[in-house]
C-alpha cells in the first residue's frame, strides 16, 4: 500500500482521464469538437476532485483501520546479575589473548 497520492499525480491522471474522454467522445461519439471543448474544464474538476476525496478518505479510513505497525520488542535482560563484572572479564580475556603469540 502506497502512501498518499501527490497533487501532481492527481492532475496528470485527471489530464489524462479527460484526454481519452475527449478523444472518445469526439471520434466515436460523433461529439462537436466546440462542444467537447467547453465541456473539458468541467469533465477536469469533477474528476481532479473527486480522485482528491477519494484519495483522502481511503487514506483516512487505512489510517484508522488498517494493519497497526508491530510493536517493538522489549530489550532483553542481562544473563548475568553483574553485567559490567562480566564485560570487564571479557576485556581481560581479550587483552591476554593478544599477548601470548
Amino acid at each position: 500500500m502506497g502512501g498518499q497520492q501527490s497533487i501532481g499525480t492527481t492532475l496528470m491522471l485527471s489530464v489524462l482521464a479527460v484526454g481519452v474522454w475527449a478523444v472518445l467522445s469526439i471520434v466515436w461519439g460523433g461529439q462537436p469538437l466546440i462542444a467537447t471543448a467547453v465541456l473539458a474544464p468541467v469533465f477536469l474538476a469533477i474528476v481532479f476532485f473527486t480522485m482528491r476525496m477519494t484519495n483522502r478518505v481511503t487514506g483516512g479510513l487505512l489510517n484508522r483501520f488498517g494493519p497497526k505497525p508491530p510493536e517493538p520488542t522489549p530489550p532483553t535482560p542481562p544473563s548475568s546479575e553483574r553485567p559490567e563484572h562480566a564485560q570487564r572479564r571479557r576485556q581481560r580475556r581479550r587483552r591476554g589473548r593478544g599477548r601470548r603469540t
